[in-house]
């Protein structure tokens, strides 16, 4: 797993939170191709809004809301596609090696006492190797094969899984 890059937060706007971004400068011509998180966005759809309260679990500190209809429609554009993707990691458990099953998200603090952002800006991730801790605090690009298929996890729905093959770490 390499380690390079630098953190590159894009500017949030009232109707769309900051999100990490990979600089077109960084992409290989060869490559994957770099995806934005709103590349995950269907063109011409609106960001999704939250539309109902939804489900509070105060005792595990989460929220998943009910988010209006924008929330769950996909852009297949690149299912099956080996593509990267840069953002943050929220673990599902952390063993002594890594975590090998987490979300991936444009932003830190996500699923927990903020509300998370709608499916189709959170991505499932696994991989075969463990995605070492010193990864989970930070800004992370993430290389693997993406699939635009919506699930539910016990932090938030989601739509897209990716298949890890390579995790970097940004730094600032």
């Amino acid at each position: 797993m390499g380690m390079s890059g630098a953190l590159l937060p894009t500017v949030a706007s009232a109707d769309k939170p900051a999100a990490l971004t990979i600089p077109k400068d960084e992409v290989k011509p060869d490559g994957p191709p770099a995806l934005s998180w709103e590349d995950l966005i269907p063109p011409g759809t609106p960001y999704s809004e939250i539309i109902a309260e939804g489900e509070i679990d105060r005792v595990n500190d989460r929220w998943k809301p009910v988010f209006d209809e924008h929330g769950t429609k996909l852009n297949h554009k690149f299912d099956g596609q080996t593509v990267q993707i840069s953002g943050f990691i929220v673990p599902f458990g952390v063993t002594k090696g890594g975590v090998r099953e987490f979300l991936l998200a444009p932003r830190q603090s996500v699923c927990s006492h903020v509300a998370p952002p709608p499916p189709n800006q959170i991505v499932l991730a696994s991989s075969e190797e463990p995605i070492p801790s010193n990864l989970l605090w930070a800004a992370v690009r993430m290389t693997g094969t993406l699939k635009a298929e919506p699930l539910s996890t016990s932090i938030a729905e989601v739509g897209y899984q990716l298949s890890v093959d390579q995790a970097e770490m940004f730094f600032g």
